[in-house]
């Protein structure tokens, strides 16, 4: 059987990386895009650095591939480093998403939010823009999981946070491990449906 070609944009970042590593290299071509360079590939990973408002760069990348999964963004704005959510989530995803329309037999597939407190609403308004421009652009042709705080031993701060409320009731808050999201993912690329698809 031939493998699928998967491609994550923005692959380098915490949740890429996990996703990556529950990816068996016999089973999927895994390919990385990244805004920064990176110095070499992997066996099982090859990376390319794009301009993500150059769709040509991207469309050399995903034009053959069955899935691309969009992981791009940031978790708070960093003023220092000129880092808001419409140049550092946003715009990245509309281009994104534009090129792959472009694409007619790839997937899209875009890690969303469940819930997040009020202070982070910036964020989720964020990641609402990125889904209704995915639903208009790719109605058929994407998915959207929607997890709550994702936790990792390899993030202490999160890690703890998340083990915390995983003990509480609040269905909102969702909290979720790498590991299992990462789960669900592949859940998802082998043709099965998954129970992030619906937020709660």
């Amino acid at each position: 059987m031939a493998k699928k070609k998967i491609v994550i944009a923005g692959g380098t970042g915490f949740v890429g990386q996990g996703i990556i590593s529950a990816l068996s290299p016999e089973k999927y071509d895994i390919h990385v895009l990244t805004r920064r360079h990176v110095t070499t590939d992997t066996e099982s990973v090859t990376y390319h650095q794009v301009d993500y408002h150059v769709t040509d760069q991207v469309l050399a990348v995903i034009g053959d591939a069955d899935w691309v999964i969009d992981v791009i963004g940031i978790l708070l704005p960093n003023p220092i480093k000129h880092q808001t959510y419409a140049n550092s989530s946003v715009l990245p995803a509309e281009f994104l998403i534009d090129a792959v329309r472009a694409c007619p037999e790839v997937k899209f597939m875009f890690v969303s939010a469940n819930y997040a407190p009020f202070f982070m609403a910036p964020y989720m308004r964020a990641k609402q823009e990125v889904e209704n421009y995915m639903a208009l652009r790719l109605p058929q042709r994407a998915t959207t999981l929607y997890p709550g705080i994702i936790y990792d031993r390899k993030r202490q701060m999160s890690y703890y946070v998340g083990r915390i409320l995983s003990k509480l009731p609040a269905k909102r808050l969702r909290p979720i491990t790498l590991a299992d999201l990462a789960k669900e993912v592949t859940r998802i690329l082998d043709g099965q449906n998954s129970g992030l698809e619906k937020r709660r």
